[in-house]
């Protein structure tokens, strides 16, 4: 929930929070309703030319903190990047600033939340490299080949995976939440949060 990442201007888990959003500053409902206090105006950015600069800028000075700090992440703040509504933004998507905060954060104490429109508007490279993946009823038939192709456990087929997507995702808002953490892989597979799916060994 997004209360739980902190209380007003961050200041919880995370010491900082930053959103790249195409319609955050036009009164977003997920910003207005959600995300107005805890999240600054000057903390919200476009997903264009100039918030790529605001990125990397981001990411330059977690590095020097980092370094300054013998890489000692307890000494760093916690910083979580939201990505939201930007699945037109191909240049944004494709910036090396974007990836390495899909490849490199964890190394900057840094962590991301991507929400986008369509599965495969994603570069696979950022997809791959996920912690977590929560994927909503309404996908598309590619879409849900395409995360067959790259999630599918061990030992199971991608039309198995297919059948686990549809268990999921039956109606309106159900999503399927992709665990790539957990121990056991074959039990990171869950219907919403709570409902582990069971697959077979």
């Amino acid at each position: 929930r997004p209360e739980n990442a902190g209380s007003k201007y961050g200041r919880g888990y995370f010491d900082h929070i930053f959103v790249w959003s195409q319609t955050a500053k036009e009164g977003d409902d997920l910003y207005s309703k959600h995300l107005r206090d805890l999240i600054p105006p000057e903390n919200l950015f476009e997903p264009d030319e100039k918030g790529v600069e605001r990125l990397e800028h981001i990411i330059a000075i977690q590095k020097r903190a980092t370094a300054a700090a013998d890489g000692d992440l307890s000494l760093i703040p916690r910083i979580l990047c939201l990505f939201d509504d930007f699945a037109n933004c191909a240049a944004f998507l494709a910036s090396p600033s974007y990836l390495k905060c899909h490849i490199a954060n964890r190394h900057f104490n840094m962590s991301c939340w991507s929400a986008v429109q369509s599965y495969v508007k994603s570069p696979r490279s950022c997809r791959c490299n996920v912690s977590g993946v929560l994927f909503f009823h309404g996908a598309t038939r590619s879409e849900v080949s395409r995360l067959s192709d790259e999630h599918t456990p061990p030992d199971h087929t991608a039309r198995e995976m297919k059948e686990v997507v549809e268990y999921a995702t039956p109606n309106k808002y159900d999503f399927l939440f992709v665990n790539k953490q957990a121990a056991d892989q074959k039990k990171g597979y869950r219907r919403k949060f709570g409902d582990v799916i069971n697959l077979r060994h």
